[in-house]
C-alpha cells in the first residue's frame, strides 16, 4: 500500500498554526509538544520500524496515512480508528505537533 501526497508545497502559516498542502495534508503543526523526550523517542522508533515495514521513505505518506478517516475506506482499503476510537481529527494540536515531528524524525533516521 502506498499513499502519496499529490503536492508538497505547504501554504503560509498565516493561515493558523497549521501548514497545509494545496491538497489538505496537514503538514506541519505549530503547537508546543507536550510528550516527555522519552515517548517521542519511543513514538519515532516504533513509527521508523512501521514505515520501514511498509517501504515508506516519505514522512508525508506518513503524515497522509495517520490524516485517513473512516471515510476514506475503499473497498480494497479499510480505515479503522486506533485503540481509543481516535485519531487525527481528534487529536489535540500538541499531539498533531508530536505526530509531525516523529514522522519527519523517523523516515531522516533522526530518532
Amino acid at each position: 500500500m502506498t499513499a502519496t501526497p499529490k503536492s508538497t508545497t505547504t501554504q503560509p502559516a498565516s493561515r493558523g498554526i497549521y501548514g497545509v498542502t494545496p491538497d489538505g495534508l496537514t503538514t506541519s503543526v505549530n503547537a508546543p509538544i507536550l510528550m516527555s523526550a522519552a515517548e517521542m523517542h519511543q513514538g519515532c522508533v516504533e513509527m521508523q520500524a512501521w514505515a520501514a515495514s511498509m517501504e515508506i521513505t516519505d514522512p508525508e505518506t506518513i503524515l497522509a496515512i495517520s490524516q485517513l478517516t473512516e471515510e476514506d475506506s475503499t473497498e480494497g482499503f479499510t480505515v479503522e480508528p486506533d485503540e481509543e476510537g481516535e485519531g487525527w481529527a481528534t487529536a489535540t494540536p500538541s499531539e498533531q505537533a508530536a505526530l509531525v515531528k516523529m514522522a519527519n524524525n523517523a523516515i531522516s533516521g533522526d530518532c
